[in-house]
């Protein structure tokens, strides 16, 4: 009889079926099983910022070579792959809670927040141009229909404003406009999902902005797509599979241009998790990104005991799957990136600095899809490499009577790990665990002589195992009480 370990499903019942109340440290699989996640690995001789990042982008340059870079609260940086960094604009005053929020637009990064409004920084020449003196001070930024489109400006949460078509320079003329809206409450994030259309989030609302204006009309129109959903805030916003994901104050969502938003949190209890573990106060704190290679969403999210800027856990969802999973991991910031190629005769320390990724994994090929952030300790760090530890456990069952269980299998090409049997005399009982865990014999079992009616199986993976798939357990072994 298979087990499986189902669906992450921590606000359902112990005993549903295809549920698992515990599923850590991997990734769902196409076909309903889980696979390894890669250790969040500190890039070796990585410098630390000062502080927690307060925004951060990536992207191709003309030539093709990625580039990163990082705001604190007084700099922007330049990062390198060994992750070293260099201050490229100094000086600014990002206030306390806020983010810079950045752009690319032509060759120029674009920067903002409501203290110093827009600065421009040259990638290509690597010249910063200074202030935008034209720009509005604007809270969040972002390029849709070849404008610069800021919302939330100059102390009005509810404004829109747009640049001239292809030039971020100009906020009067060439169709440069400005659009004050009546209700929803605060903008919070918007999200190109075309050449000319967006995703507009506001606390309450959310609008579709449409282009394509002509005859002397405005430059875009918008459309209510809900008043019934919003952004907690523009980190927990992630563009991906032809939309956008966003945690609302009742859990995580997604909605695609034209439609209503629907959750993706409700059904397995994810909401739920999130309401009973994120004070409500922390949830504009929640941060975002998209895991281009393996198709994932993730947040990383703050729980009892997390500081301000360091969070212990995050929530994964698969937008082909539709499946979750939990990391236990620290970060300080999360985003998707790539980074420069290396060259041998520029590494410039011994084989035993660098070895902490794989030879062949992704982290050396330059220009691949990776997905990482920062640490605890403000430093660059990869989940690419080994695997990190994981936890899988089935769902609850019942036998018709009492009976000793004296193996299992579980179905795995894992090499090593082991096995935990937590038992009881009826369903609702507190389970009792194998104090000592069973290690996978040389036949694939997990060997056992525990006693229940009520029964289900974990199994414990440590970071660094070798392996690719775990699906459940198979062929409980059981006598007779």
């Amino acid at each position: 009889m298979l087990i499986p370990f189902g669906r992450w499903s921590p606000g359902l019942a112990d005993t549903t079926p295809g549920g698992s109340r515990v599923i850590e440290g991997v990734i769902p699989l196409a076909d309903g099983a889980y696979g390894p996640m890669p250790q969040f690995s500190t890039v070796a001789g990585a410098e630390a910022l000062a502080e927690a990042p307060r925004g951060h982008i990536s992207f191709p340059k003309a030539d093709g070579t990625y580039v990163r870079y990082v705001a604190t609260s007084t700099d922007w940086y330049s990062f390198s792959a060994d992750g070293s960094f260099t201050s490229i604009v100094s000086g600014n005053s990002v206030p306390p809670g806020d983010r810079e929020s950045f752009l690319r637009f032509g060759d120029k990064l674009l920067g903002t927040n409501i203290t110093d409004g827009f600065r421009a920084y040259d990638f290509e020449t690597a010249t910063a141009d200074g202030t935008i003196a034209a720009a509005p001070a604007a809270r969040f930024a972002f390029e849709c229909g070849n404008v610069v489109i800021a919302l939330d400006c100059d102390g009005n949460n509810q404004l829109i404003q747009n640049s001239a078509s292809n030039d971020h320079t100009d906020w009067t003329n060439g169709g440069a406009d400005y659009q004050p809206l009546e209700g929803g409450g605060a903008l919070v994030a918007g999200v190109a999902v075309s050449d000319g259309s967006a995703i507009i989030f506001q606390r309450e609302a959310i609008r579709f902005m449409q282009f394509g204006g002509s005859g002397g009309g405005p430059l875009y129109s918008l459309y209510l797509m809900s008043d019934q959903a919003g952004a907690v805030n523009a980190g927990s916003v992630v563009g991906a599979a032809g939309g956008a994901f966003f945690i609302d104050t009742d859990g995580p969502k997604f909605v695609a241009p034209g439609a209503m938003p629907v959750s993706i949190g409700a059904k397995d209890g994810i909401s739920g998790w999130l309401d009973d573990n994120v004070a409500a106060g922390d949830l504009d704190t929640i941060e975002g990104a998209y895991d281009r290679f393996r198709r994932m969403v993730w947040w990383r999210v703050p729980v009892s005991g997390d500081s301000a800027t360091v969070f212990s856990r995050m929530l994964g969802y698969h937008v082909d799957h539709d499946k979750w999973t939990r990391l236990t991991v620290t970060t300080s910031a999360l985003f998707s990136t790539a980074l420069p190629g290396f060259v041998w005769a520029d590494l410039t320390d011994t084989w035993s600095t660098y070895n902490q990724f794989p030879w062949g994994d992704r982290y050396w090929q330059g220009g691949e899809p990776l997905f990482g952030g920062f640490d605890s300790d403000f430093k660059l760090a990869l989940f690419s490499g080994t695997p990190m530890a994981a936890t899988l456990e089935s769902s609850l069952q019942q036998f018709p009577q009492s009976q000793y269980i004296n193996s299992v299998t579980p179905i795995t090409d894992a090499a090593s790990g082991t096995m935990q049997i937590g038992v009881a005399d009826r369903i609702g009982a507190p389970l009792t665990w194998t104090v000592e865990p069973s290690p996978i014999n040389d036949e694939g079992d997990c060997m056992f002589l525990e006693r229940g009616k009520a029964a289900k199986g974990r199994l414990n993976l440590a970071a660094g195992t070798v392996w690719t798939y775990a699906s459940g357990v198979d062929h409980p072994n059981t006598s007779g009480r």
